[in-house]
């Protein structure tokens, strides 16, 4: 078949195929490949580089992600903070924020090509969509486990403050081999540790996921006989060579040590405490400083004139 030049082509067993389509994320160009690969091939199984809690991507377009944005306040902010924790909530904020401001640049969401490919794989009677990736919760949680204090402020510090435009030509560039090398080595020298947990275990992991989904499937004359599987892997450019690398080697043994999630050190936990009461403390004096005079001076006018006359000589000016 006449593929798009960002496919590679793995065997499966017992004569499967799988036609793995490597990505970028804002790129028009990826969204039409993964289409017609996927019309081409016409596979059993469609995995894609997404887990169950980032299937909401399959929803979202760009004037939703825009309004969750401009609707972020405090309530937003808690519930994700309480949802991962002070660090990896704030830095939850930070990447939607980014997509945010990314989607403002390229006028599109990334994840448009899993959008591209969840609406073609509805068209084959019988097509299955996977969800290969690993839990995001497992790998933020893994990932931020694996930095001190310093460099989850810079981290957090680089994002936000990040105002570096970019350009469709430049993500398409992020495709070819030499500029795609460049910034993952750029990666794993600047935050050696995030580069292993975001792109070397999911590596693996996705591996191991279509490694489950080219195993043969049933018949559709007679269900009790097996053939061989089609399968279409829509995954990020940056992972197709680390699945290759990895390919008929991953077992369940390799998988399962990539989904624990390391405990806070003792000294982490008391620089959360810190932390946490800290800010309640300066919730509580803002409270008393700003909130509490108001409110006692509102309470006074209620009171008659009389005892308001008496209150507002003698205790008004010692609050103010």
């Amino acid at each position: 078949m006449d593929l798009p030049e960002t496919v590679t082509v793995l065997d499966g067993p017992f004569g499967g195929k799988v036609y793995l389509v490597g990505t970028a994320h804002f790129s028009e160009k990826s969204c039409r490949d993964v289409e017609e690969v996927i019309r081409k091939t016409k596979p059993n199984i469609v995995v894609l580089e997404l887990c169950q809690n980032r299937m909401h991507i399959l929803d979202y377009d760009e004037k939703r992600v825009l309004e969750e944005v401009e609707s972020l306040g405090l309530a937003k902010l808690r519930a994700t903070i309480k949802e991962y924790g002070l660090v990896q909530g704030l830095l939850t904020i930070c990447f939607l924020s980014l997509s945010a401001q990314m989607t403002k640049q390229m006028g599109m969401f990334p994840g448009g090509e899993f959008r591209a490919a969840f609406r073609e794989a509805k068209k084959i009677p019988g097509c299955i969509l996977h969800l290969g990736d690993r839990p995001i919760s497992i790998t933020l949680s893994r990932g931020l486990s694996s930095l001190g204090w310093w460099r989850k402020m810079k981290l957090a510090y680089q994002i936000l403050t990040n105002t570096e435009k970019i350009t469709p030509e430049e993500v398409e560039r992020c495709k070819e081999k030499g500029v795609l090398g460049q910034m993952l080595s750029e990666m794993a020298t600047e935050y050696p540790s995030l580069s292993e947990v975001f792109v070397n275990e999911r590596n693996l992991y996705l591996a191991y996921s279509l490694q489950l989904a080219s195993s043969p499937v049933p018949s559709e004359e007679s269900p009790l006989k097996l053939v061989p599987s089609t399968v279409v892997g829509v995954v990020g450019i940056g992972h197709v060579a680390g699945i290759v690398e990895n390919w008929g080697i991953v077992s369940e043994e390799d998988i399962a040590p990539l989904m624990s999630i390391p405990q806070p050190s003792a000294s982490e936990r008391i620089v959360r405490k810190t932390i946490k009461y800290a800010l309640i403390s300066m919730c509580a004096y803002a409270g008393y400083k700003f909130l509490f005079p108001r409110f006692l001076k509102e309470f006074l006018y209620t009171i008659p004139s009389r005892t308001h006359e008496i209150l507002q000589v003698n205790i008004l000016p010692r609050i103010k």
